[in-house]
């Protein structure tokens, strides 16, 4: 049974104002991930996790990452 993870949603207001919020998501609710790139606004907090249909942007987290990493890449690290 994959995990639940609570992470912290990037929400926006009406104003504009970027907060976040707690949400749950299972493991097994992810099919990807993606990491913004070094130059954009919060290139070191932030994560976009692909659910089946829609993606969200969460706060980057070492927990999350982790789990990211063992799942999707290392199954595919291709030894010469």
């Amino acid at each position: 049974m994959k995990n639940t993870f609570k992470l912290e949603l990037l929400s926006q207001d009406e104003n504009g104002t970027e907060s976040f919020i707690d949400i749950y998501i299972k493991g097994s609710a992810i099919i990807g991930f993606y990491i913004p790139d070094k130059t954009t606004q919060h290139e070191d907090d932030q994560i976009t996790i692909m659910l089946q249909g829609e993606s969200i942007t969460v706060k980057r987290e070492k927990r999350i990452l982790e789990y990211l990493v063992k799942e999707f890449v290392e199954p595919t690290k291709v030894t010469t």
